[in-house]
């Protein structure tokens, strides 16, 4: 009698091999969901792409020489830039235009807008800007005098 084969003459696996792989497998799968990073919160994320955005307005305001803002709405945000006339119009290109919101991200607004404006020197006034998200989610973006924007915590 030959090892290996099966009773109609077929080459094949024993069941012990199979358990055996499969409990390797379910080892490894189980080492893949341990180290998986935990999800985050849709605020969080939010928070840290303004984060980026307000640097990107901020380093606007320093490169044109002219005031620069980050307006904030239900909508999105938006970099708007002041004129001659003291009006203040909407910016085109990379990290300055309307950016929407996240699905389920909401910004904490007294009124209906918010605006962060950068002097071409890259400061502003200091303000908290608050992110929610339909979860429960809540995440907190300081702007400093400075201009510079921290990132929520945790």
């Amino acid at each position: 009698m030959r090892r290996g084969r099966s009773p109609t003459g077929r080459a094949g696996f024993t069941l012990v091999e199979l358990m055996i792989v499969l409990a390797i497998v379910g080892l490894a799968a189980t080492a893949v969901i341990l180290t998986a990073p935990e999800a985050r919160a849709p605020a969080v994320t939010a928070a840290e792409r303004l984060v980026v955005r307000l640097a990107n307005v901020r380093a606007e305001a320093i490169l044109s020489g002219r005031p620069v803002a980050l307006r904030l709405t239900v909508d999105g945000s938006a970099a708007l830039t002041s004129t001659q006339t003291g009006d203040w119009t909407g910016l085109e290109g990379p990290g300055l235009g309307l950016e929407a919101w996240p699905d389920e991200v909401l910004p904490v607004l007294d009124g209906t807008a918010q605006r962060v404006t950068f002097d071409p020197t890259g400061l502003t006034d200091p303000q908290t800007l608050t992110l929610v998200d339909a979860r429960g989610g809540r995440a907190v973006v300081v702007v400093e005098a400075t201009g510079e924007a921290r990132p929520p915590q945790g």
